[in-house]
């Protein structure tokens, strides 16, 4: 079944221009300019778009099959289309799954989880790039896309029993107090190809006290702009814990940290600027309730060949005695007697990749 969203057009040409010109600036997009509109062309969503879009359509094949519409893919492909000749850059993503969850954003920053109830052959439609849920441009899109912007292909044609056919030959389902729009109900949401942790890296951190422990940082990890880092040292503390009786205003003036954790937080950095300063390596050091961890480089995801190569590089080395030998980042460089060391640290013996916070 066809549940589709789309409404009459009526924004003057010059705010039409301004608006695609705004969506151009803010999105991922090659290049700055006109949007491309190739009938000849399937506008594929990829993972490198968004992260944040709005949902426009959702298109179903209608049960027992349709055989005066246009299939899903088709229908899908022309509201691309009419989209991009509006100077919104759009695109289509199949689904291929009985059920999907998506991540819905309010304005305001708020999440909610939904579950699209899909079949086999239902095909999404989607628009924009932007950075954040809450960017001015994506809300003044979303806006325009449910009150201004005509698709053609899913403009109203005819209602009956309860629902409303499409001059393409889809329906939508009508609700009472809802415009006689397919488009009434888009919604802004995150890219549905990505995976769990480049989501979790899209939730910024809301923590006062690890914005607090690692504001500071000048080799932060929230700073590193790749996805993922590779963890080559733990450092243990205690706990970071607020004290009794502190309001959520003032929390983050008011923590206690153990001294066994800021002794971490210490061994943390000063191994990281020895890993920049000294052995070249793109360090960073992030803290948090329980530990320090100093990463080194930046990656897009934990399978990527160079991430795979440092964790290597970093791991325990094998010995005679069937016990890995931890790589020992000493003071002065070379020392290899720990004994005769001014400091010195033994790396994890199993380097793993983590994802990059977002504060």
């Amino acid at each position: 079944m066809i549940a589709r969203r789309s409404l009459p057009f009526s924004l003057p040409r010059t705010a039409c221009a301004a608006l695609s010109a705004a969506i151009l600036l803010t999105a991922a997009a090659p290049a700055i300019g006109a949007v491309e509109s190739d009938r000849t062309k399937r506008y594929t969503l990829g993972s490198h778009h968004g992260p944040y879009m709005v949902m426009v359509a959702a298109i179903h094949p209608l049960r027992g099959g349709n055989d005066t519409g246009l299939t899903p893919a088709e229908a899908a492909d022309r509201v691309c289309w009419e989209l991009r000749d509006q100077g919104i850059p759009a695109y289509v993503y199949a689904m291929n799954t009985e059920t999907q969850s998506l991540v819905t954003l309010s304005p305001d920053g708020q999440e909610k989880e939904r579950l699209m109830a899909t079949m086999r052959g239902g095909v999404c439609v989607l628009a924009g790039n932007f950075k954040t849920a809450d960017d001015k441009i994506a809300q003044k899109l979303l806006k325009h896309i449910k009150t201004k912007v005509k698709c053609p292909t899913l403009e109203p044609e005819a209602a009956t029993g309860g629902f409303v056919r499409t001059k393409g030959g889809g329906f939508f389902q009508a609700t009472n107090g809802r415009p006689r729009s397919a488009l009434s109900r888009a919604f802004v949401t995150v890219n549905p190809l990505l995976d769990s942790a480049q989501l979790q890296r899209l939730r910024k951190i809301n923590d006062p006290l690890l914005v607090r422990l690692n504001s500071g940082e000048e080799y932060g990890l929230h700073k590193c702009k790749g996805n993922y880092s590779v963890v080559v040292k733990e450092f243990r503390g205690r706990t970071l814990t607020q004290v009794s009786g502190t309001k959520s205003a003032d929390v983050g003036e008011r923590v206690d940290v153990s001294g066994d954790l800021s002794e971490a937080g210490r061994e943390a950095w000063e191994l990281c600027q020895i890993l920049r300063n000294r052995e070249n390596q793109e360090a960073y050091v992030w803290h948090d309730r329980h530990r320090s961890v100093v990463t080194i480089g930046s990656f897009s995801s934990p399978k990527d060949p160079e991430a795979v190569r440092t964790a290597r590089k970093w791991a325990a080395k094998p010995a005679d005695t069937g016990v890995p030998t931890p790589v020992t980042v000493a003071v002065p460089k070379g020392e290899r007697d720990i004994r005769k060391a001014e400091r010195y640290w033994l790396l994890e013996v199993t380097p793993y990749a983590m994802p990059v916070p977002n504060m």
